[in-house]
Formats: structure tokens, C-alpha cells, sequence
């Protein structure tokens, strides 16, 4: 099973894919210092194995926080 996570809603922005019994892939950072589009960047560059087709769950944060940052990660 593959889940990908996303929390957008804080200045502390993460993104993890979880595998099986593989350890986690994280990628954490601060998105008052990257531009809004690093989450593209991010999951190109160091989640490129995780297309639509072969995550079978999504998680995403839901805050309190930045509403802007959840209709993002939604």
C-alpha cells in the first residue's frame, strides 16, 4: 500500500510517501522562505514514483492554519 501525505497548512510545509514496510520518504520545509510552487518541484524531483495510478490512499492536513495552504494540498 502507498500513501501520500501532505501538510500545507503551516510555515512548516511536509510531504511524505509511506510504503509497506519500507521506511518513509519525507521532504520538510519552510514555505515562507520557497515559492508556492516548490511542492511540484518536490514531488518531481523526489517522489517521481508517485503517479495517481499507484497511490492508493491520499492524507492531508486539515489545520487550523492557512486555508489557502489546504485547498492547495486538497
Amino acid at each position: 500500500m502507498r500513501i501520500l501525505s501532505l501538510e500545507l497548512s503551516t510555515q512548516s510545509a511536509g510531504i511524505a510517501l509511506l510504503q509497506d514496510d519500507l521506511k518513509p520518504s519525507v521532504h520538510a520545509w519552510n514555505q515562507q522562505q520557497e515559492a508556492k510552487q516548490f511542492l511540484f518541484t518536490v514531488l518531481r524531483d523526489r517522489f517521481d514514483s508517485a503517479t495517481l495510478a499507484n497511490i492508493d490512499h491520499f492524507v492531508v492536513g486539515l489545520g487550523p492554519g492557512s486555508f489557502s495552504g489546504i485547498r492547495s494540498a486538497i
